[in-house]
């Protein structure tokens, strides 16, 4: 199943990120936006403590300074603890181990992905559903042309969630928290957070 994060404007609904639930239990958020990094940019976090987390957030913004274009970025958390960044079928940008299921037993929320999008004229128009996948949209009405839009993913164990655009999913055990928000007019940026 697939679930697509679309922002409805003047020019109609312009997709902003999907969700694809995977047989065996894996995730993976995709941006419908590019984005950049350094070309030194590469993480590894292999070292997960369930008493002392440290959460990290690691940012990647949309700049061309950063000089290297990143392509349909995509984050997977593959259970039962492997976490990764890359785009399309070249090497990982970001790896890292977690145990969301003991997390959710310590805190009833898990922040996972934050993205931005730049303004919904720069976004790319919806190239439509893929073949023989099942997709579900969430669609977020923008007051105007001149925004951006927030999406977030989290781990839950919440029934409900608190964001007025937003879907509660569960896979494999787990539920999966999506939301969406109009944002001012800003530069596209992805973040994830990650605990070791």
């Amino acid at each position: 199943m697939q679930l697509v994060v679309e922002a409805a404007g003047p020019a109609g609904a312009k997709p902003v990120a999907w969700l694809s639930f995977q047989p065996g239990g894996a995730i993976s958020v995709g941006l419908r936006d590019r984005t950049f990094i350094s070309p030194a940019f590469h993480s590894r976090s292999f070292l997960w403590n369930m008493y002392n987390r440290v959460t990290t957030e690691y940012l990647i913004p949309h700049t061309p300074d950063a000089l290297i274009q990143v392509l349909n970025p995509h984050l997977t958390f593959h259970p039962p603890i492997y976490f990764h960044l890359r785009q399309n079928a070249k090497e990982e940008l970001f790896a890292g181990i977690a145990d969301v299921r003991i997390m959710l037993e310590m805190d009833s929320e898990v922040p996972w992905v934050r993205f931005t999008s730049g303004p919904y004229e720069s976004l790319p128009t919806s190239t439509g559903p893929r073949l023989g996948i099942p997709t579900d949209s969430l669609q977020l009405e923008l007051p105007g042309p001149e925004f951006s839009i927030g999406v977030g993913v989290n781990f839950v164990t919440r029934k409900e969630s608190n964001h007025k655009c937003s879907r509660l999913i569960e896979h494999d055990g787990l539920t999966v928290e999506v939301f969406a928000e109009v944002r001012p007019l800003q530069q596209a940026s992805l973040s994830w957070y990650h605990q070791s």
